[in-house]
């Protein structure tokens, strides 16, 4: 568990670098994130629950085993609210191109289940 924890933060903290030179390599366009726009994204969306966790862990531990043994559906609600919180500002973008959207979602579930398989 820990290890995916330190993979997910790890290439999370990567994508400022990482995703500007993917759309260069890949579409030869310019793409530039704003650096306090992605700082705001980052801590919203991983550093302040992975800090959260940490914390609850450490000085709450009975309440942390309490949420362990019931951490699927309290960190799918999470992961929704956190994908809303997030997405929010661009839902027109998915009603604008939707045929992008539908195509893009449906390389993510194939290529997850590639990795599946492959395990």
């Amino acid at each position: 568990m820990q290890t995916v924890v330190a993979i997910i933060t790890i290439t999370s903290l990567a994508v400022p670098v990482v995703l500007p030179l993917l759309v260069y390599l890949l579409f030869k366009t310019e793409f530039s994130i704003p650096f306090p726009n992605m700082v705001l994204i980052l801590s919203a969306g991983l550093l302040v629950p992975l800090a959260s966790g940490w914390a609850t862990k450490r000085y709450l531990p009975n309440a942390a085993k309490l949420i362990e043994r019931r951490s699927f559906p309290i960190s799918l609600i999470a992961i929704i609210m956190i994908n809303l919180g997030l997405f929010a500002k661009f839902s027109s973008y998915f009603f604008e191109d939707l045929p992008f959207v539908a195509a893009t979602t449906a390389l993510a579930f194939g290529l997850f289940g590639i990795y599946g398989l492959l395990g």
